[in-house]
């Protein structure tokens, strides 16, 4: 998809985002997603569980604004996310979305 802003044409780009070393005892944890979003500061803030966009960051906690569970363990602060830039995304795909992640069920 591509976004105009004041007349500049803004690609949306494909970015891996991944927790730092994780720690393999734990259980119930996402450690990498690919992700569709304009910037790595918004790609940060792309929670792997984003469904319609209802997970939002308020510091210090996730919040999933449907039912209010705890998923602060699924996933780190966004300061501590790693960024890494994959290229551009396809039309077809949506902002500030999570294509496909890693998931360690317990």
């Amino acid at each position: 998809m591509v976004n105009f802003h004041r007349d500049v044409m803004i690609m949306n780009k494909l970015y891996l985002i991944s927790r730092p070393n994780t720690n393999k005892t734990m259980r119930d944890y996402y450690d990498s997603v690919v992700v569709c979003a304009d910037s790595e500061e918004q790609a940060k803030l792309i929670h792997p569980r984003c469904i319609n966009k209802i997970i939002i960051w308020i510091c210090p906690d996730w919040v999933d604004v449907r039912d209010e569970c705890d998923i602060n363990y699924m996933w780190v602060d966004p300061g501590d996310v790693i960024v890494k830039y994959l290229g551009c995304a396809d039309e077809s795909l949506g902002l500030n979305t999570v294509i496909c992640a890693s998931y360690h069920g317990g």
